[in-house]
């Protein structure tokens, strides 16, 4: 579903959140406060523990989605 006319480029979003918590560490990086209205109706939280579950049972899970999407071709619109 498509709401407006933008490309969303994610650069990192193969990159592991807990390699992204380490690096920011090791750079001093503060946590950012959550100021999103939006946020406490938002799924995120709910996926980012069924990917954690996957992960559990497949250390690959991400990528094999990811690669799956991609050849579907519903990675670029």
């Amino acid at each position: 579903m498509r709401k407006f006319p933008m490309t969303i480029i994610r650069p990192l979003c193969m990159v592991h959140e807990r390699d992204l918590a380490a690096w920011a560490a090791l750079q001093g990086y503060r946590k950012q406060k959550k100021l999103c209205p939006y946020e406490t109706d938002s799924h995120r939280s709910d996926i980012k523990q069924i990917f954690g579950q996957l992960e559990q049972l497949n250390p690959e899970a991400r990528y094999s989605l990811w690669n799956a999407l991609e050849q579907e071709g519903k990675l670029l619109e």
